[in-house]
C-alpha cells in the first residue's frame, strides 16, 4: 500500500517510520515536520529470521512510543514484495492503522534523491543498489545476500578477514588484533553456521572490531579497497547509467570509507554525489 507520508506530515498527522537493517532498526515518529520520538531496536531480517521477531518488535514499539500514529512505514533488509505484503497486514494488526512496507533501498531513494535520476547504494551489514527516477525504481541488480553477494558490506569484509586470519595469511598487525579478540575456529563456525544466529551481522561486527588496526595493517587497507571495488565492478558498473548520473551511498560502512568510495568512483569516471551514514540523517 503506497502512502503519501509527506502529505500526512504537512497536515500535522503523526507518522511512524522505521529503517530496519540486519544489525539495528531505527524508528522515528514525526509530526509537523519535526521528529518527536526516536528509538532503536536490534535489527531483524525477515528472510533469515522469520516474521515473529518483527511482530514482537512492533508490539514493543507500540508500548514505548508517546502516541499512536495514523500510518506506519517500515523499510528494511529482507523486505521482498512477498514479505512486504505480509508485513503490511501485520502493521495494521499491531498498530491499528495503515502500513507501507518496502526495501531499505526505497527509503534511501526517497530521502536521498526524491527528484530526477540517481543510483542509490546501501553499504551496511550487507549491500544493495538500485537506479531510481523521481523516487521510482527503474533498474535493480540483485544483492543476493551474504552467501552469494553483499559485496562491499561489512559482513562481506568481515567474511574475508575471518577466513584469512584463521588461515594465518593476514599481515602481522591484523593477526595481532585477531588474536586479541580470542576467537577460535570453533567460535567462528558456531557464529556463522550455528542455529539461531545472525551470521551476516556477526561478520560485520568482526569487521568493526578489526577496524582499530586499519591504519597499521596494509593487508586490511588493501582488503577493504578490494571489497569496495567488488561492489563497483559487480554491481555499479553494470547499470545503464547516463553521463554524470549522481550516485548516492547510505550506511555506516559507506560513511566510514567515504574517501575510498570517492577515490574508486573517480577512477571509473563516476559521479559520487553524496554519502550519509543513515538515510534518516536527511530528515534533520
Amino acid at each position: 500500500m503506497k502512502i503519501d507520508f509527506n502529505r500526512l506530515i504537512e497536515r500535522g498527522e503523526r507518522v511512524l517510520l522505521a529503517d530496519g537493517g540486519s544489525t539495528k532498526m531505527e524508528w522515528l515518529e514525526l509530526c509537523d515536520r519535526k521528529v518527536i520520538w526516536r528509538h532503536e531496536e536490534p535489527g531483524v531480517n525477515p528472510l533469515t529470521m522469520g516474521m515473529q521477531p518483527l511482530k514482537d518488535t512492533f508490539k514493543r514499539v507500540l508500548t514505548l512510543m508517546p502516541e499512536a500514529p495514523v500510518a506506519v512505514g517500515y523499510y528494511g533488509a529482507g523486505c521482498t514484495p512477498k514479505v512486504c505484503n505480509e508485513l503490511e497486514k501485520v502493521i495494521q494488526q499491531c498498530f491499528g492503522c495503515r502500513g507501507e512496507c518496502g526495501s531499505d533501498l526505497l527509503l534511501a531513494a526517497r530521502l536521498l534523491c526524491p527528484h530526477g535520476e540517481g543510483l542509490v547504494c546501501i553499504l551496511g551489514t550487507g549491500s544493495n543498489s538500485g537506479l531510481f527516477a523521481d523516487g521510482e525504481l527503474k533498474q535493480r541488480i540483485p544483492s543476493l545476500g551474504y552467501l552469494l553477494g553483499d559485496e562491499g558490506g561489512a559482513g562481506y569484509i568481515g567474511k574475508h578477514i575471518v577466513a584469512d586470519c584463521l588461515r594465518g595469511i593476514a599481515d602481522e598487525a591484523a593477526m595481532r588484533r585477531w588474536h586479541e579478540l580470542g576467537l577460535t575456529e570453533q567460535d567462528v563456525l558456531n557464529n556463522v553456521y550455528g542455529e539461531s544466529v545472525k551470521p551476516a551481522a556477526w561478520l560485520g561486527k568482526i569487521s568493526q572490531l578489526m577496524s582499530d588496526c586499519y591504519a597499521e595493517s596494509e593487508y586490511l587497507r588493501n582488503l577493504v579497497r578490494k571489497c569496495l571495488n567488488d561492489f563497483f565492478t559487480r554491481l555499479v558498473l553494470h547499470y545503464n547509467l547516463s553521463d554524470n548520473t549522481p550516485i548516492y551511498f547510505a550506511g555506516t560502512p559507506a560513511r566510514h570509507f567515504a574517501d575510498k568510495l570517492r577515490q574508486i568512483g573517480e577512477s571509473y569516471g563516476l559521479n559520487i554525489a553524496e554519502i550519509v551514514a543513515k538515510p534518516f540523517d536527511k530528515i534533520f
